[in-house]
């Protein structure tokens, strides 16, 4: 008579508890991979976010600034170009990529007349006093009320 192990009883009795006790520290072991992986994403996330409030924060300081130094206009052309040279491309254009679309076209409309200023072949659209005296405040205004309604979301999320 050939008898194989799996009918014999130790294997039976000592079978179980082995296999129970190897599927039971799989699943942990998987478990805890998933949630390493899940705090390392929430980690990134976390991280992006801090960036893109930073971002956010420094526009709207050089927006504050905007609004101070350009309004009432003592020297237009002159207060305009400082703007830009001493803020605008130390702390808002290297972050540009953290921006919402219409923020760039607004900020890249700005740089433009920048670079019209300084270019006396480049003809900036519309001319630069129109620019300063018309269309600016209205986009600085659209810039706060769209920095604002973008933090209030990063930090005031309702449940």
């Amino acid at each position: 008579m050939s008898t194989t192990f799996y009918n014999e009883t130790w294997f039976w009795t000592g079978a179980f508890p082995v296999l129970s006790a190897a599927c039971t520290g799989l699943f942990y072991l998987l478990v805890a991979m998933h949630s390493t992986r899940s705090r390392a994403r929430l980690e990134r996330l976390r991280m992006h976010e801090s960036e893109v409030f930073a971002a956010y924060r420094a526009l709207y300081e050089f927006l504050t600034r905007a609004q101070a130094v350009l309004y009432p206009p003592d020297d237009p052309q002159g207060d305009f170009v400082r703007l830009m040279k001493n803020h605008y491309f130390e702390t808002v254009k290297p972050k540009m990529l953290f921006f919402a679309p219409s923020l760039r076209s607004i900020l890249e409309q700005m740089e433009s007349q920048y670079h019209a200023i300084g270019d006396p072949d480049a003809i900036a659209e519309p001319p630069f006093d129109t620019f300063i005296r018309a269309v600016l405040p209205s986009n600085l205004e659209k810039l706060a009320r769209t920095i604002e309604a973008r933090t209030d979301r990063m930090l005031h999320v309702s449940k």
